[in-house]
């Protein structure tokens, strides 16, 4: 597999580039050398080879000298430090970067050598990968990322954005999807979703796979879903939670609220309940939620977005208090998701019923393919708390 040489090289460059910048590379043997380069005596620091290639390394881990006689000052060094130390990583890439220098073409050996000695050398892993990525071996230069994300998963934000750009191609989304059983591989997946154009890239690259998102703690599909709705994408959203994330139809068409209905891996297809801080809900047993509301005060109790058809529906639910005290006022508010705005669609509620139901009939037009439905609560303002519960909650089309 093969990409483009006009986009694998920037890629690589800026991978290692960014990578470097981050400082990354001063691991604890960097630290402990120079620890002993700063107790010892200057004329002890210059007869010590392992000192002089730690020193060197500090300032310069996987740049080449800048002229030929330090070139040639740091091979002679360097085949010293690896004389006493011959499984020293670092003097074998500053080996291979004097080399690079002097033009000897069994530089890239050295770097190769410096890997074998230690794949948690991270800048030779940034060298190899800037090595494959400018000869246009796009799975080798991943090989390397994946051993540099493995022991130093703390760069991944800093490489992200370079490597997102790889997504935008079928074959980058192809080499990366091998790696979809790696620790970096969701994480990867999240930040680049989060920049600019790489949502529906991350989207198609899981569409794609076998990935199954279903047991993901890292809010990968919510980002992912809401998202989707932002563009106004809600088939594609809910085809995505159905194939990637192994949600039931059920689940994203039923109003009644339950442990299934209420997932939040699936959010917002599915309820999300509370999202005011000073209001508690959870879900009761097997239907409806029970909430504490505070008195004199609009809190949220749930809500979701939906697709459904255009068309009249019947929206009805039931409250309830737990103690004996008067139903507060049970507020439903239907409305129209473009993009980020949101308008009041059309409700009219309907007379009768017992104490504590509600009956709404509410009009989805043509022009709105997206719903958002939540649910509010308003008790009186000399009322203490109150414990409530709602169940019975269900959209029906009129007949």
């Amino acid at each position: 597999m093969v990409l483009p040489a006009a986009l694998l090289r920037p890629v690589a460059c800026a991978v290692a580039g960014i990578v470097l910048a981050t400082g990354a590379w001063r691991d604890a043997a960097i630290r402990q050398a120079d620890a002993g380069a700063a107790g010892s005596a200057s004329s002890s620091i210059q007869s010590d080879p392992g000192l002089r290639i730690a020193r060197q390394d500090r300032t310069s881990p996987t740049l080449p000298p800048p002229d030929l006689p330090q070139a040639r000052m740091l091979e002679a060094t360097a085949r010293a430090a690896l004389r006493d130390a011959p499984l020293d990583a670092r003097a074998m890439r500053q080996f291979g970067l004097a080399q690079a220098r002097l033009g000897q073409p069994s530089y890239q050996r050295s770097f190769t050598l410096a890997e074998r000695i230690s794949r948690r050398d991270a800048p030779t892993q940034a060298l190899l990968i800037q090595s494959a990525g400018m000869s246009g071996d796009y799975p080798g230069a991943m090989d390397h990322l994946d051993k540099l994300l493995s022991v130093k998963p703390q760069s991944l934000p800093q490489i992200a954005p370079a490597l997102a750009a790889v997504l935008s191609l079928p074959e980058g989304r192809t080499a990366i999807a091998r790696y979809s059983g790696r620790p970096w591989f969701l994480p990867f997946l999240s930040l680049a979703a989060s920049g600019e154009g790489g949502l529906p890239n991350v989207v198609t690259l899981l569409a794609g796979t076998t990935v199954d998102l279903s047991q993901d703690k890292g809010q990968l599909m919510p980002r992912l879903l809401r998202g989707l709705i932002a563009r106004g994408e809600y088939g594609e959203a809910r085809t995505f939670a159905l194939r990637t994330g192994k949600a039931s139809a059920a689940q994203l068409d039923s109003f009644a609220v339950t442990p299934a209905t209420s997932d939040s891996r699936f959010a917002p297809l599915t309820w999300q309940l509370g999202g005011d801080p000073l209001v508690e809900v959870r879900l009761r047993d097997r239907e409806g939620i029970e909430a504490h509301v505070p008195p004199g005060r609009m809190v949220t109790l749930m809500e979701r977005t939906t697709g459904v058809a255009p068309g009249q529906y019947v929206l009805t639910s039931t409250a309830a208090p737990v103690d004996d005290a008067p139903v507060p006022a049970m507020l439903w508010k239907a409305l129209c998701l473009a993009g980020r705005r949101q308008s009041v669609l059309p409700q009219v509620p309907l007379p009768g019923g017992t104490d504590g139901a509600t009956r709404i009939v509410v009009t989805v037009p043509p022009s709105c393919p997206v719903q958002v439905w939540r649910l509010s609560a308003l008790s009186d303002e000399g009322q203490l708390d109150l414990r409530l519960r709602v169940r019975d909650v269900a959209l029906r089309p009129v007949r």
